[in-house]
């Protein structure tokens, strides 16, 4: 029997939508099903949905592997990932559920994740100063360059910085401890070849924000010994569900058909709703995956339309005291999903004796209860507010959990991008603001 469990999701009772108007808009959906059905046996990737075939790649999964037993010593201390956005959130939030944010939990002996993403002096000088103080050579440390068109402004300046830094202290023998992640053929991947940089490549036809389980987020998770091989097998065994005509078992089909439903009576902010504070860098990277793949000018037929929801990220308890007001007295234009893994660890208990008497009903519980006693208390409140929300329940903070939850998202979304008519898989106008940036640099010179 499989020691994994699957996901818990519910919305029929909460998410405010009439079943006969979330069965129509999920009928419209049959023959885009075909169309994932083709791109998940598309080892070619040909289309923007083949990124659903990735956690099946067993060639990827393979080069990989390999990459890891030609760069991977005992003596690694750090490996640095240099990317943003699509190139580093994955990777990141896969990370911090199992060891907490900036990884403050990875065991003693095991090598961490440092990330260096926006062009930000005090984080490079963070980033340095901790590899000044315990890396003194070239076996200690790993570079993994990420960026699929290889122009990435703040990814390649953050490699050129840190790579000057590092070679003057450890030589020229650090050539052998960098990894470009980019698309074959780019103009990144012909310097690492010149420069004789390890590469790994990535499917051209597979957008940043969809590449997870690709070597953009496999690579820095295994270098540092995160079991990918059960991430990857909790991303296949919940497509088949991900693929049913059966709304009820199509977890990623259902949460689409809600968004869209409320979506046409105004709907413009989803909340993602965290209990689990390790999970915001999850909530950053489902974020992109939603504005990206909506917030479109114009719809797949050259209309203008604005198209888009604006996701946001809360995290429980911490948001309750400070968005709460917000959520419960302002305006109804909001959808909510939970997602909660309940805490199975040892947890901490206040103590039974306790001197501050004025409080009642926390004496001998732990901490982990007063949380699940907050979220269910959250969850009564949205019920007698009246205001629309789901539940996902995770079965731990675990790699199986994130391959289900993070697969079953990027069906959610190709899902949703068809039924409001855009192109999931473009981003015309995250151009705009990086053209204006590359001319106001040359204009420095």
């Amino acid at each position: 029997m499989d020691r994994h469990k699957a996901l818990v999701f519910a919305y029929t009772k909460t998410a405010l939508t009439p079943p006969k108007e979330l069965g129509s808009v999920v009928i419209r959906l049959k023959k885009y099903s075909n169309t994932l059905r083709d791109a998940l046996e598309d080892s070619r990737y040909t289309r923007g949905e083949s990124s659903v075939h990735l956690p099946f790649d067993k060639t990827i999964a393979r080069a990989v592997e390999d990459m890891v037993a030609a760069t991977v010593s005992r003596g690694l201390k750090y490996v640095i990932v240099i990317g943003i956005g699509g190139s580093n959130l994955g990777a990141r939030a896969v990370y911090e559920a199992l060891y907490g944010k900036n990884g403050a939990r990875v065991p003693l002996g095991k090598p961490q994740l440092l990330f260096l993403d926006t062009a930000d002096p005090h984080l490079y000088e963070a980033v340095n100063r901790e590899l000044k103080a315990h890396v003194k050579h070239t076996g200690e440390v790993l570079i993994n360059l990420i960026s699929k068109s290889g122009n990435t402004t703040e990814s390649v300046a953050n490699f050129e910085v840190l790579y000057a830094e590092l070679k003057r202290r450890l030589g020229t023998a650090l050539r052998n401890r960098v990894v470009v992640t980019t698309d074959e053929g780019s103009a990144l991947w012909n310097a690492a070849q010149a420069h004789r940089f390890k590469t790994l490549s990535m499917p051209r036809q597979v957008g940043g924000r969809f590449s997870m389980f690709s070597a953009v987020g496999l690579f820095p998770l295994a270098a540092v010994g995160i079991d990918i091989a059960t991430l990857l097998k909790g991303a296949r065994d919940i497509t088949p569900a991900c693929m049913s005509a059966d709304v009820h078992k199509n977890f990623a089909c259902a949460s689409a058909g809600v968004l869209y439903v409320h979506r046409r009576k105004g709907l413009r902010t989803y909340n993602q709703f965290f209990f689990n504070p390790d999970l915001e860098t999850l909530g950053a990277w489902s974020s992109q995956l939603m504005a990206e793949s909506i917030g479109k000018e114009r719809n797949d037929k050259g209309k203008i339309v604005h198209e888009g929801i604006l996701p946001l990220v809360s995290i429980g308890s911490t948001h309750l005291h400070s968005l709460s007001q917000l959520y419960f007295g302002g305006p109804r234009l909001m959808v909510t999903t939970f997602i909660y893994a309940p805490n199975t660890a040892p947890s901490t208990r206040v103590p039974r004796t306790v001197i501050l008497k004025h409080l009642k009903g926390i004496a001998g519980v732990p901490l982990s209860g007063i949380m699940g006693a907050l979220y269910g208390g959250v969850k009564r409140s949205y019920q007698k507010h009246g205001l629309p929300f789901m539940e996902l329940v995770l079965p731990a903070l675990d790699v199986y959990s994130m391959g289900q939850y993070m697969q079953m998202k990027l069906f959610e979304i190709m899902y949703l991008a068809h039924m409001l008519g855009v192109n999931a898989f473009d981003q015309p106008n995250v151009e705009d603001y990086k053209q204006e940036s590359r001319q106001l640099l040359q204009a420095r010179r």
